[in-house]
């Protein structure tokens, strides 16, 4: 079977490639751990998934699902919140390994590309797709075309900053069993002051609250408690 392309979904917690025809179906699927904090290791992996589905099937060419901001023309992951990536020109580097070309994408974009070409969207000309799983993304479809904004990220709703300089957002307090508390840490997937509320085991130090991660590899607001 001729025409074969390749799609791997680059996650913080797995990593998920698979062979699929024009029609849009799966024909075969590899699935691992994401070495999320590790750029060689993750694109170890991606060659690995190019070479053995590659060695099954008659593949032209590779999607990439990048779970990050990715630049307009698709080859550039600018900040890749749950991922080790900070202006990778992911685009070059794989294909220099793998000999096909390769298109990168936002994963929660790709996603929202396949609904409307052949999933719950393929019958409207307008939606939104929000994707939930190590992070929060959304993929914008408007007049039937797949809304990128002007730098690329357009349709990240994962966190939004309403007003420039405002108050962080404090959610309610859900009720936890017994033995949790709330505390407040520095989001790992927010370059710029996006705290969330989560749970953390009462016997932790009280250091821990707003602590700030080193790898964060992006400035927080100024405004921020972490600083």
């Amino acid at each position: 079977m001729s025409g074969l392309a390749i799609g791997i979904d680059v996650g913080g917690t797995k990593i998920a490639g698979g062979v699929v025809d024009a029609g849009g179906r799966v024909l075969e699927m590899l699935t691992v751990e994401s070495p999320a904090r590790d750029v060689e290791a993750i694109e170890d992996v991606i060659a690995t998934f190019v070479t053995e589905l590659a060695s099954r099937h008659d593949i032209t060419c590779v999607g990439i699902g990048a779970a990050g901001y990715v630049d307009r023309n698709r080859a550039h992951v600018m900040f890749a919140p749950n991922l080790a990536w900070r202006d990778l020109d992911l685009k070059a580097e794989l294909e220099a390994r793998v000999a096909l070309p390769v298109t990168v994408e936002n994963d929660a974009n790709a996603a929202a590309r396949g609904e409307f070409t052949f999933g719950v969207g393929k019958d409207v000309d307008d939606f939104l797709l929000v994707t939930v799983g190590t992070g929060v993304g959304g993929g914008i479809v408007l007049d039937g075309e797949l809304h990128r904004g002007a730098f690329g990220v357009g349709a990240e709703i994962g966190h939004l900053r309403m007003v420039p300089g405002g108050i962080p957002v404090r959610l309610r307090k859900p009720r936890l069993p017994r033995g949790l508390r709330i505390g407040k840490c520095a989001c790992p997937c927010c370059p710029r002051c996006g705290n969330e509320w989560r749970a953390v085991s009462s016997d932790l130090p009280r250091t821990c609250r707003w602590r700030r991660r080193r790898d964060h590899g992006a400035p927080h607001h100024r405004g921020c408690p972490c600083r």
